[in-house]
C-alpha cells in the first residue's frame, strides 16, 4: 500500500511539474510577442520622427526661400487657400468617418485641429518628386478619441496620447480634381 501511495505521489509531483513548465514556456512566448510588437511600434514611431523632422526640414528651407519672395497676396488666393483647407477638412473628416465604419476598432470622436495648405513655393520640391503644380498639398493635424486609448492601435506612426484622446497625429494630403488623391490611408509624408 505504501508503494501505490509513493507511486501515486510521484506521479502527481511529475504532473504538477509538467503543467508548470508547460506554463512557464507560454508564458514566456506570449511576453516575447509582446516584446516584438512593442519594438515594431517603437520602430513605426522612430520612422514617423524622422519623416516629420525631415518635413520639417523641407518647409523650413521653403519658407526661407518664400521669404524671399513677394509678400503680396490677393484676396483671392486668400479666400481660394480658405476654401481649400475647408475642402480638405471635410475629405479628410468623411475619410476617418468611412475608416472608422470599416475598421473593427471603433472610436469614440474624431476631429481635425487644423489644415495646412503649403505654398507653391513650399511645394515646389513635391511637385518635382511627382505631384501636378495643380495639386493642393496640406498637411493635416488630427485627434481621435477610441474606446481604449492604452490599448489602440491608432498610437502608431505619430501622435501623443493625452487623456483618453490621441492628439496631434498628422496626416500628409494631396487634393486633385475636387478629391483626396490618397484615400485609403494617412500617409505621414507626401
Amino acid at each position: 500500500m505504501e508503494k501505490s501511495n509513493k507511486a501515486v505521489i510521484t506521479l502527481l509531483i511529475i504532473i504538477l511539474i509538467a503543467v508548470l513548465g508547460i506554463g512557464g514556456y507560454f508564458i514566456y512566448t506570449l511576453n516575447n510577442k509582446i516584446e516584438q510588437q512593442n519594438s515594431s511600434i517603437a520602430d513605426l514611431k522612430a520612422d514617423n520622427l524622422r519623416s516629420q523632422a525631415t518635413i520639417e526640414n523641407m518647409l523650413k528651407a521653403n519658407s526661407q526661400t518664400s521669404n524671399a519672395e513677394t509678400p503680396n497676396k490677393t484676396t483671392t488666393s486668400a479666400t481660394t487657400q480658405a476654401s481649400d483647407e475647408d475642402v480638405i477638412k471635410d475629405l479628410f473628416l468623411a475619410k476617418l468617418k468611412e475608416l472608422n465604419n470599416t475598421n473593427s476598432e471603433k472610436l469614440l470622436d474624431y476631429r481635425v485641429d487644423k489644415v495646412e495648405v503649403l505654398s507653391n513655393s513650399e511645394k515646389q520640391n513635391w511637385v518635382e518628386m511627382g505631384y501636378n503644380s495643380t495639386d493642393i498639398l496640406a498637411t493635416v493635424t488630427y485627434s481621435v478619441k477610441p474606446k481604449d486609448v492604452n490599448k489602440s492601435n491608432w498610437i502608431a506612426g505619430n501622435g501623443e496620447v493625452s487623456g483618453e484622446w490621441i492628439i496631434n497625429k498628422t496626416a500628409c494630403e494631396c487634393l486633385r480634381n475636387g478629391k483626396l488623391v490618397n484615400t485609403t490611408g494617412f500617409a505621414t509624408s507626401f
